[in-house]
């Protein structure tokens, strides 16, 4: 019996005890942007706004699964590390400066980690990964050091990535599968801010006997509940649904089961979900048209979908999958792996509160030769970490594989994964870097003053 989908949420629970797989392809990386405008946008003075540093060389080690949070005027950026421990994180500010060049080792144990996930509470930031079969997590504080011991937040299981993280000011929310013979179920594990595991009396999301996974969470902290989101096979194991559930800061599940947000023919894979202080956006890959596009909806704090047949965000030639999501001021920053040009780059475009999708419209930039736009190829052949001089905007983490070494494009010693370009605050699309292996964005996450889309970039 084929498994389709879910072939590799199966054999990913088999292969945990092995740790992380390393990546035996490598290819060249060059990045480019591309702004796409609508409205009131009129593109002037992009270009303006870079600042090109000096200094990117690619890392002697390799290292990659970068997630990124933000808090009190910084962002921590975790990663996955060949180095003792196997779990590394720098602070940034959010003018681009790194804290810690040399990388800070954020799992002292011997019991390696791999894949972390980070999250902010409002005091501390959490980091969670894989160890083993089991979860471990750490609290790191603004000035960079581990608050208490590392904690177990699962014992060695049968558990399976990836791994969603959220936090209110009180707890945070993990997600990930607990798997067994031909059955994935989504669950959660609530951990206080003090660190301390809490034992819920329901920790099951999807229903038993089912396949489901590829979770994702996020806090809502008007009504203080948390959105998971996933993929289930309940309609079908060759072409599951996105479904979601809200749970209450206090453990409580508000709909058991979960309910549909998407069920468009063919498979809907990879959610992604945020709140925009008024709804959630939620985004996911979707092959309804033969090939896989970019879909979103918009969900109500009261569980009701305002996009059953949802958004069309990218129906681009080529594949369109890995989409990821964060939200700044009145519209949503999307981003995604998208082969329409052949080698794999990463694009982005904006949704509204509304469900308009913007950056329909490319066009070419002003700027410098080293800073110029031009579709079809990439301009700078070695990562840029740019800063803003006004305006807001985004920051985004990606995989970018380079020849010549086995790691990612990154500051020397720091880190940080990933080659981009980015847009001002009034400016979506964009797209950076081919590659032979796919290099999906690995988290979005938004500060005050910008939103953030790379180490090597920032809108």
């Amino acid at each position: 019996m084929s498994l389709g989908p879910w072939g590799g949420v199966l054999l990913g629970a088999m292969l945990l005890a092995c740790g992380p797989i390393n990546p035996d392809e490598a290819g060249d990386a060059a990045s480019e942007a591309l702004s796409q405008t609508s409205g009131s946008d009129n593109g002037q003075g992009l270009a303006a706004q870079h600042l090109e540093p000096t200094g990117f060389l690619p890392a002697p080690v390799a290292r990659g699964t970068p997630s990124v949070a933000f808090g009190k005027g910084k962002y921590l950026v975790v990663w996955e590390d060949e180095r003792d421990g196997g779990v590394y994180g720098t602070r940034v500010r959010t003018d681009g400066t790194l804290l810690d060049p040399g990388g800070l080792r954020l799992n002292p144990r011997d019991v390696r980690g791999f894949q972390p996930v980070a999250a902010f509470n409002g005091t501390h930031f959490f980091v969670v990964w894989q160890a083993g079969t089991g979860i471990s997590g750490v609290r790191v504080a603004t000035d960079g050091t581990q608050v208490g011991p590392v904690f177990d937040v699962i014992p060695p299981g049968t558990v399976s990535l990836p791994l969603g993280l959220a936090c209110s000011p009180e707890v945070c929310t993990l997600t990930y599968n607990v798997v067994a013979e031909m059955e994935s179920i989504v669950s959660f594990t609530r951990v206080r801010s003090d660190g301390a595991v809490l034992s819920d009396m329901t920790s099951s999301v999807s229903p038993a006997g089912n396949l489901a996974g590829e979770s994702s969470v996020a806090w809502n902290n008007n009504q203080k509940q948390f959105l998971i989101v996933w993929i289930d096979a309940r309609g079908g194991r060759a072409s599951p649904d996105i479904y979601g559930a809200r749970l209450q800061e206090d453990g409580t599940l508000l709909d058991a089961g979960g309910f549909p947000i998407s069920q468009a023919p063919g498979s809907q894979r990879r959610p992604d979900v945020t709140w925009t202080g008024r709804r959630y956006h939620v985004v996911w890959g979707d092959d309804r048209n033969g090939t896989f596009d970019i879909y979103g909806a918009r969900v109500r704090s009261n569980g009701t979908v305002e996009d059953p047949a949802g958004i069309a965000i990218s129906t681009a030639s080529g594949e369109q999958t890995l989409p990821r999501v964060a939200h700044h001021e009145s519209k949503s920053l999307v981003v995604w792996d998208d082969t329409r040009d052949g080698p794999h780059r990463i694009w982005g475009a904006r949704l509204g509160e509304d469900g308009s999708v913007w950056d329909r419209r490319l066009r070419h930039l002003p700027g410098r030769p080293s800073e110029r736009v031009l579709p079809g190829r990439g301009l700078w052949r070695r990562p840029l970490l740019h800063r803003l001089r006004r305006g807001g905007g985004v920051l985004a983490l990606w995989r970018a594989l380079r020849a010549g070494h086995t790691g990612e494009a990154q500051h020397p010693g720091a880190g940080l994964s990933g080659v981009g370009a980015h847009a001002g605050a009034r400016h979506g699309i964009f797209r950076a870097h081919p590659v032979k292996r796919p290099g999906a964005p690995a988290r979005v996450v938004t500060g005050p003053e910008r939103m953030l889309t790379s180490p090597a970039a920032r809108w």
